[in-house]
């Protein structure tokens, strides 16, 4: 049989010791980089969540919109009818010297010395 020395014995037992300690280094910073990018994750996951609540919160005004897009649309009618209309006005007050007067179902007398009698 072989027969070890001492001091190898001791050599031995020092080397193992030290590969165990540098495994449980190496085991020990994996470890703590997986429990680093698990917090990234939950905190992610939590951000997520609260923008998901966000939206939930706002499906009810999502909800109005084909309502306030009739609205704003016969708005959108109505206004470009005025804005015929004005410029019809504007067209005719232009080429008629009478004006106000051949509109209104007053006398002409009325408005006679007025701002916008010519």
């Amino acid at each position: 049989m072989l027969a070890m020395a001492d001091i190898e014995v001791y050599s031995l037992w020092w080397i193992t010791i030290g590969v165990v300690a540098v495994v449980v280094i190496v085991a020990a910073g994996l470890l703590h980089n997986i429990l680093l990018v698990t917090r990234d994750i939950g905190q992610n996951v939590a951000s997520i969540l609260g923008v998901g609540a966000d939206i939930l919160d706002n499906a009810g005004n999502l909800r109005a919109l084909p309502r306030v897009y009739g609205t704003v649309v016969t708005t959108q009618v109505a206004a470009s009818h005025v804005s015929d209309v004005t410029e019809a006005i504007a067209r005719h007050a232009e080429a008629c010297r009478r004006c106000p007067a051949c509109v209104s179902p007053r006398p002409a007398s009325q408005w006679a010395g007025l701002a916008w009698d010519r």
